[in-house]
């Protein structure tokens, strides 16, 4: 699913999503394409981790396209998962966690500023089950690239739960001069707005 060219063309990102939510499924892996030199390599996720693109947002490529930028679980069932923003290095390889959220909630469709210094996401409560239309409210944050230097945006962020299915607008949006940044919140009860 969904590859992603780095900035400067070398790398490509993808990953192997199994369309279920069955426990039977095993994890989506993350993988790394060098077009240099024909070697694909997985990153290794920490833990038990897992990683579905589809509901936490597309990776993001550093725009020097050394750095990768996603969203990925950790924790464990039993105590709670949450979701995390991570950092893996093309040089060393390396993974980094920079934003951790914490118990019960989700850091979803973090993206780099055009200039590569700082990122944007949105956090959000895990949605509650329901068969009926429910949204869920969140918060967008501007963060340093190391995760440093925290700030809430408003107004409110949103996804929303149907029938036990979530669908979910897409991520925040820099402009070019990295001025700006657009996003999706519900204006009022019924309105979504821009």
């Amino acid at each position: 699913q969904h590859l992603v060219f780095s900035p400067d063309g070398r790398y490509f990102v993808f990953n192997d999503t199994f369309v279920s939510f069955s426990p039977e499924y095993p994890p989506s892996n993350l993988y790394i394409a060098d077009t240099h030199t024909g070697r694909v390599i997985q990153v290794e996720l920490p833990g038990n981790s897992k990683f579905y693109n589809y509901l936490y947002g597309i990776p993001s490529w550093s725009p020097d396209s050394l750095r990768l930028m996603f969203s990925t679980e950790t924790g464990e069932p039993q105590t709670g998962l949450s979701l995390s923003v991570f950092l893996w290095s093309a040089p060393t390889q390396e993974l980094q966690q920079i934003i951790a959220s914490k118990p019960s909630s989700e850091a979803r469709y973090a993206i780099w500023s055009p200039q590569g210094k700082s990122i944007a996401f949105a956090n959000f409560p895990l949605p509650s089950s329901t068969s009926s239309l429910q949204f869920n409210y969140g918060d967008l944050y501007i963060a340093q690239r190391d995760g440093a230097e925290l700030v809430a945006q408003g107004p409110t962020y949103y996804s929303y739960n149907l029938e036990g299915h979530l669908y979910l607008n897409p991520g925040p949006a820099w402009s070019a001069d990295g001025q700006w940044i657009a996003f999706f919140f519900l204006q009022d009860a019924n309105t979504p707005a821009i």
